[in-house]
Parts: C-alpha cells; sequence; structure tokens
C-alpha cells in the first residue's frame, strides 16, 4: 500500500478491506483465495508458521485466515481455532475455514491422512497397518504398531541382565510352588 492508501485505509470499512486482500489474491482451481501475504512469508523467516498469510488491520497483525472468518463468518471461541478444509494453508476463503479444537484439528488431519508416515500402510518396521496390529497409546493417542511393541518386550526380556533376573524369578517361584 502507498502512504495515500494508507491514509484511506484507516476509513475503511471491513468488507472494504476485504475486498482489497481479495483484488491481490489468485483463486485456484479449487476456489482457494491464495494470499499474496503467505507467498511472501514462506520464503523468508516470520514469526508466523511458513505458507499462512499475515495482514495488517487497523493497526494490528492478524493472520489472515483468521482475521477473515472473525470478520465475515463470526467469534472464534476460546480454545478454539480457524482451520481449512481445503488444507491450504494461504487459503483465506471463508466457505473453506471452520472453527475446531486443536484435538478436533489433529482428528481431522489423521482422517486425511496429512502426516507423512500416516499414508504409508506398513509401519517403520514394515509390519502391515491393519486395525488388529495398531493400538493407540497414552495421552498423544498415538499409532502404535502391536507387533513392534511385541518384539521389543522380547528383546528387553531377553537381552543380558534381564534374562537373568527371570531366570532367578522362575527358579524362586518354582521352588515356592513345590
Amino acid at each position: 500500500m502507498n502512504v495515500s492508501t494508507l491514509k484511506m485505509a484507516r476509513e475503511w470499512t471491513d468488507a472494504k478491506y476485504f475486498e482489497y486482500w481479495k483484488s491481490r489474491c489468485t483463486v485456484s482451481e479449487t476456489g482457494c483465495w491464495v494470499s499474496w501475504s503467505a507467498h511472501a512469508r514462506s520464503r523468508n523467516r516470520s514469526k508466523t508458521l511458513p505458507g499462512y498469510g499475515q495482514v495488517q488491520y487497523r493497526g494490528k497483525k492478524y493472520r489472515q485466515h483468521r482475521l477473515v472468518y472473525m470478520l465475515f463468518v463470526g467469534p472464534i471461541p476460546d480454545g478454539h481455532m480457524v482451520a481449512h478444509r481445503c488444507d491450504n494453508p494461504p487459503c483465506f476463503n471463508p466457505e473453506h475455514l471452520f472453527v475446531c479444537t486443536g484435538k478436533e484439528n489433529m482428528l481431522d488431519a489423521g482422517e486425511k491422512k496429512r502426516w507423512p508416515r500416516q499414508s504409508r500402510d506398513t509401519c517403520i518396521n514394515g509390519h502391515p497397518r491393519t486395525p488388529e496390529t495398531t493400538a493407540r497409546f497414552g495421552a498423544r493417542q498415538t499409532l502404535n504398531c502391536l507387533l513392534c511393541i511385541k518384539e521389543r518386550r522380547k528383546q528387553y526380556i531377553n537381552s543380558g541382565r534381564n534374562a537373568e533376573r527371570l531366570r532367578e524369578r522362575k527358579a524362586r517361584l518354582g521352588r515356592a510352588a513345590k
């Protein structure tokens, strides 16, 4: 924006800001409005995540998709975030945005297989990923291969000092049972 545009921007309505941003974006074949500021941010180091557009609105910096949601859809509740249905971070099309919690966003990412390892049919050791061979554990509910866990347990039990302890324990229990 040049100096005269900046002076006029103070008097702009929300719709005028929106039209200004929309005039400076590209529309993809999927209907995404790709922010020009997001491309600039992805090339250099900035305080925002790469790929997310950042704009200035009434003297304050915002991530573009969050601001567009607040202005044209509604407020963002505490503890919630604005996510993209299109999975395209620079997109700020209000029809592609929705509000969710962090957990819901991670579940959405899981369903859409947005994580690199998740799209694989096997675990890191080559075991097939099926509902019978995988389970979720811990607070993070990470996906674990049950076959790998069994192998690690066998290695631990049969390794050096642990094998000796196991033999001693079996011997003690054997004597106690007689």
